[in-house]
């Protein structure tokens, strides 16, 4: 049960229940000594009492505190939609980004393109191609055999 009330008293905490708050910690101590209680052959013969009388032993006004927190988170808005909106505006931007920076890729190819010329001299050896990229800033005219 502790494992249960725990996150209640959590979600109490947070939404400014600290009646609620100090109610369900008052029960997990008790179920907390009651568990200790179980460990032991003497414990367990102290405990009759209690477990005819309901070994739980839920609060009176749990349930009413419960009401009352349920219906004050069920009454916030719903979520789903600012998440949706935030994940879609996000991927959006991302998008747009990486469309941006392919279009500034695509330019500056274009150009730099345009920034070569191909030397008509043959291969200076073998294992060179007859046709060389050469860019324009570093043009150099091919020297001839005398």
């Amino acid at each position: 049960m502790v494992g249960f009330v725990g996150p209640v008293q959590k979600l109490a905490d947070g939404e400014g229940e600290g009646e609620i708050a100090q109610l369900l910690s008052a029960w997990t101590t008790d179920l907390e000594e009651l568990k200790q209680k179980t460990a032991t052959v003497e414990g367990l013969t102290g405990l009759n009492d209690r477990v005819r009388s309901g070994w739980l032993k839920v609060p009176e006004a749990f349930l009413e505190s419960l009401n009352s927190l349920s219906e004050k988170v069920n009454a916030k808005p719903d979520q789903t939609a600012a998440i949706a909106a935030q994940t879609f505006l996000t991927t959006a931007q991302v998008r747009l980004g990486d469309y941006g920076t392919a279009m500034r890729k695509e330019k500056a190819a274009k150009a730099a393109s345009g920034n070569f010329v191909l030397s008509t001299w043959g291969p200076c050896s073998e294992t060179e191609s007859p046709l060389v990229p050469l860019p324009v800033s570093l043009l150099i005219s091919p020297v001839r055999p005398n």
